[in-house]
């Protein structure tokens, strides 16, 4: 029998510099205390939690994962902690739109962009390979570069991104174009492995201009949908990932660090950093 959630833990800061994070950190020590995190996830595998977007009241057999990894555990229907934080602020900014809102992710099989395909007719999702192998096999299924899309400027009201932004050759060139296809007052919202103790990220591999790549550490690959050996990382972002975002045109960028038990969002680190790039 569930017990319904009463007073459920909520986090909600904003930064928008490693300073503000450092400052706010130094006294907010639960944030580095893994079992803080924990015991709110054991409360939401007891208690069960509402999907958000979908307001799907999800009960507590249909959770899978454990609390060990918080961030991509508390799985219900191929749906993660992370991926329901950034469901949460898609959920904020969509709820008073028109169905018809522009929406553009780099991903198109996975189950957040179902959910999103199956709530929003506009809703546009793609996935990329230099593979021409691949290529033939994933058709009809759009192409798309996020360091060079195919989009007219000014085309999308919002661009989503998960886990996508450490394996783009060019960063900055992938935040150029995201600023470029989205409308004034649009806004890019997503998550990436973020190194939240550093002010600068680490570049890990280079693409030369011949298409050869430079390993500069031990190459790191993350989970393809399309790819069994996973997707190469050529940097994980640091701090500095907000100054290059308005640099790329953006004029404003920020971090929400978040955690939500009613919504089951949070890492060991108590809260999730969600990148907000508004235009």
């Amino acid at each position: 029998m569930q017990t319904p959630i009463s007073n459920p833990y909520t986090l909600d800061v904003t930064f928008r510099s490693f300073g503000e994070w450092q400052t706010w950190l130094a006294e907010n020590k639960f944030a580095g205390d893994a079992s803080h995190a924990r015991a709110i996830g054991q409360r939401v595998l007891a208690n069960g939690f509402v999907e958000p977007l979908t307001n799907r009241k999800v009960l507590s057999h249909e959770i899978e994962g454990s609390i060990e990894n918080l961030r991509e555990n508390l799985v219900f229907d191929g749906v993660n902690s992370r991926q329901r934080a950034v469901m949460y602020c898609l959920d904020e900014q969509l709820r008073t739109r028109s169905i018809m809102v522009k929406i553009y992710s780099p991903e198109a099989v996975t189950k957040l962009a179902l959910r999103l395909r199956g709530r929003y007719p506009m809703f546009y999702g793609s996935e990329f390979t230099t593979n021409e192998q691949t290529r033939k096999t994933m058709f009809p299924i759009p192409q798309e570069d996020l360091t060079g899309l195919s989009f007219p400027s000014a085309t999308f009201d919002f661009v989503m991104t998960n886990e996508v932004l450490e394996h783009v050759p060019s960063l900055d060139e992938a935040l150029g174009e995201m600023a470029r296809v989205l409308v004034p007052g649009g806004m890019h919202i997503g998550t990436h492995p973020f190194l939240f103790m550093r002010e600068e990220g680490e570049r890990k591999a280079k693409l030369l201009a011949d298409g050869e790549i430079e390993y500069i550490t031990k190459p790191e690959y993350h989970g393809d949908p399309f790819n069994s050996g996973g997707s190469l990382v050529f940097e994980l972002p640091g701090w500095d990932i907000l100054e290059r975002a308005r640099k790329a045109g953006f004029k404003d960028a920020y971090f929400r660090f978040m955690a939500s038990e009613q919504y089951a969002y949070l890492s060991d680190n108590t809260g999730i950093f969600v990148l907000y790039c508004v235009n």
